[in-house]
Formats: C-alpha cells, sequence, structure tokens
C-alpha cells in the first residue's frame, strides 16, 4: 500500500465525511474499526505482512530442545486478541494499537529491532514481521463503508 493510495482515499472521503454529524462519524469510525482490526488479526493468523508477502519463519533451533508445542505453532496467536489489539474511535479518527508490554514486544517485531530474548538474556536482533498496516483490501473496505453508510435504507 502505497501514500499515493491513501491520499486518493482521503481527498475523496473528507468531502463526504464533513457532511455527516459527530454521532454519525463515531459510528462511522466505530464500525470501521472493527473491520479493520478484524482483517489485521486475519493476516496475523495467517503470517502474512499487509502487503502480502509471508512473515520470516522462526529460527529452527527450540529454546526447548525441540520439543516445544510453543515454537511449532503460529507465531502471536496471544497477540492478536482483542486483549492486547486494542481499537479507539473517536468522529475523527480509528485507531488500532497493542497495550502495555504487548505493544513493546509488537514494536519490536513490526519494526525488527533488537531486542533481549528474556529479560536479563542474550541480545537478538528480530526479522521484521509487520503487524498492522492498510492493504488495497483495506482501502476498499473503508471506502463501502462509507458508501454504505451514506446510502440511505430502502
Amino acid at each position: 500500500m502505497n501514500e499515493a493510495d491513501l491520499n486518493r482515499l482521503e481527498s475523496w472521503a473528507e468531502p463526504l465525511l464533513r457532511r455527516l454529524s459527530a454521532s454519525e462519524r463515531r459510528q462511522l469510525t466505530r464500525r470501521l474499526a472493527v473491520e479493520l482490526r478484524r482483517n489485521n488479526q486475519r493476516r496475523m493468523h495467517g503470517q502474512r505482512a499487509p502487503d502480502g508477502p509471508r512473515w520470516q519463519p522462526r529460527k529452527a533451533r527450540s529454546l526447548r530442545g525441540g520439543r516445544g508445542r510453543i515454537r511449532r505453532g503460529a507465531m502471536f496467536t496471544r497477540l492478536r486478541t482483542a486483549r492486547y489489539l486494542r481499537m479507539q474511535s473517536q468522529p475523527g479518527s480509528a485507531t488500532l494499537y497493542f497495550t502495555g508490554r504487548a505493544g513493546r514486544i509488537a514494536g519490536v517485531h513490526h519494526h525488527g529491532r533488537r531486542d533481549r530474548i528474556q529479560p536479563g538474556g542474550p541480545m537478538y536482533d528480530y526479522p521484521s514481521r509487520p503487524l498492522l498496516g492498510f492493504a488495497r483490501e483495506d482501502v476498499l473496505l473503508i471506502e463501502n463503508l462509507l458508501i454504505d453508510h451514506l446510502t440511505p435504507p430502502r
């Protein structure tokens, strides 16, 4: 997803959103935040970045000598739950974010930073695994939600 697509969406949607009352915008952004969180959770479940490529898998070496269930499963199973992946909607914005310590861990993986494996343990350079972002489908979702919201019921 490039910035030009987002700018095009913004210029298209802004005059339409100005016509809505604050409560209507709040309803729309709430619905939008719910759908965007759902889409990002699906991508995280599929181990994919918002722009489509698969995440780099974990290292083959296991912390538990190859017998650990944690290392064989999908990454970030708890991080994508509503407890950690929060949404906030206001009349002018919809925001997705990770809370607390989970937010710090998500930031390390999203940006591919260097961090300790465990407190007091060795440092590791984590590969970049983008967790949140906009895909082309999200732009279409926003357009469709706005059109549905503005279309009077039959």
